[in-house]
């Protein structure tokens, strides 16, 4: 979905009834037949679908695609899902939940997601894994019976196969709709979230949209979370600022976030730029002013929002991978932040063609970034991606990662397993006018044949 149409109040209900999967891929219809991506040299050595239970039996399933699902691998060889769904029965659809699917390392199979505990309302599940192999996991809850608002909870893995008890991270009565929520955990175990609410919205703006707020960031301390800081201070009441990430860089914080523009009291407009700040990690500063990596030039195309994915390597370097996304041809810009350095370089243009856009990026234990993302128009979209070696300013031949499956695959998510091996989720939507119903994971996807 073009991040330029316009998003009014009616995006919050949108967002929780769950549209079609189609409604992420291009919608404008090119002149000419898109050309197929390269195919891998060699088969993928494994392909899986995720099942949902719901507590009494194994049941089909209705994504809930807004929100692109979390996928971390841990130590143990294993690998954790979490994404939003409904069960679907003879009934018709269940609640909005977060369900998590566990890759059992020891039997190698994926084990039958499961709901994770909390309400019946919640979506945009953010999750990072620590040295130790503890699963970190926050995510928005609605209270029952609905309401223009949500808290931001936080869960850990028990080590026994579930999950502690869903706290608030920051409660606050005028935060409204606590949203966008981006986890990262440092190399001395720490963790640290990073979020957007309305506490310092106006009770207008508060209630006109759920976009009229500020970026938070917290640190879980002793097992507490600490008093919410704030990230980016709004000039005025016309800019909000979306879809945060949050990543280690050495000693600091690095947060990136997209600004947009408000048009109206219920209504905001395009994306207009990216920005990040940073702040130490032992919580000794105060975050640094806003600085602008990428503007909207001329306004032609779109950035920022859905359309980027932040990486780091296993030194804490970062990669910011951003689809610059266009009617006519789309491009893969990658932007790099060395531990320590005062500014961004790039941007390296590492793929452009009718693809590249909603990009997810990983580093492979050897510096390789691999960025997967969709590719195509309409009906015809799949799953692409591309490798950028350590050290090279280019990208490789962009290739399909699911070349002739039927119906519709998009909204891929990358994850690298303990043995280095590239896995990918995504996904799969059946027919033209059906409702995304399944995840697929494609487990040691070979991008060159190596």
């Amino acid at each position: 979905m073009s991040l330029r149409r316009t998003i009014t109040v009616a995006f919050i209900v949108a967002m929780l009834a769950g549209p079609s999967l189609q409604t992420f891929a291009q919608e404008a219809t090119p002149a000419v037949e898109p050309e197929a991506l390269a195919v891998p040299a060699s088969p993928q050595p494994s392909y899986d679908t995720i099942r949902l239970y719901d507590g009494v039996a194994i049941q089909p399933y209705h994504l809930l695609v807004d929100w692109i699902p979390a996928f971390v691998s841990t130590p143990d060889g294993g690998a954790w899902l979490f994404f939003g769904a409904q069960a679907r029965d003879e009934q018709g659809f269940g609640a909005r939940r977060i369900f998590a699917a566990r890759f059992d390392p020891e039997t190698r199979v994926w084990q039958p997601a499961v709901a994770m505990p909390g309400s019946d309302t919640q979506f945009a599940p953010t999750a990072a894994v620590d040295a130790s192999g503890v699963v970190h996991v926050v995510y928005s809850d609605a209270p029952a019976g609905g309401g223009p608002a949500s808290t931001l909870v936080y869960t850990h893995s028990d080590g026994a196969g579930g999950w502690s008890e869903p706290v608030p991270i920051a409660p606050d009565a005028n935060a409204g709709f606590q949203m966008m929520s981006s986890l990262a955990t440092d190399k001395d175990g720490g963790v640290h979230v990073l979020w957007r609410d309305q506490r310092l919205a106006t009770d207008e703006l508060r209630a006109a949209h759920p976009a009229n707020g500020d970026l938070f960031s917290s640190d879980l301390v002793n097992g507490a979370w600490s008093q919410p800081e704030q990230v980016f201070a709004r000039p005025d009441d016309t800019v909000v600022a979306g879809w945060p990430h949050v990543a280690a860089n050495g000693d600091r914080l690095v947060a990136v976030w997209s600004i947009y523009l408000r048009t109206g009291t219920d209504t905001v407009g395009n994306a207009t730029a990216v920005q990040w700040a940073t702040r130490p990690i032992d919580g000794s500063g105060v975050w640094s002013d806003a600085q602008t990596i990428i503007s909207d030039g001329e306004g032609e195309g779109d950035i920022g929002g859905r359309l980027i994915d932040l990486a780091h390597d296993a030194d804490g370097n970062l990669a910011l991978v951003s689809g610059d996304f266009d009617k006519g041809v789309n491009a893969l810009d990658l932007y790099r932040l060395d531990v320590g350095a005062a500014t961004w370089s790039g941007p390296q243009d590492i793929a452009s063609g009718d693809f590249g856009y909603m990009p997810s990026a990983a580093f492979t234990k050897d510096g390789t970034l691999v960025v997967v993302f969709n590719a195509g128009r309409n009906r015809n979209v799949e799953i692409g991606a591309v490798e950028v070696a350590a050290g090279s300013t280019t990208g490789s031949e962009p290739v399909s990662l699911s070349p002739a499956e039927e119906g519709l695959q998009a909204r891929s998510v990358i994850t690298i397993a303990a043995d280095d091996e590239i896995w990918v989720a995504y996904m799969h939507q059946p027919e033209i006018n059906s409702p995304a119903t399944e995840l697929r994971v494609l487990r040691g996807a070979d991008l060159d044949g190596r």
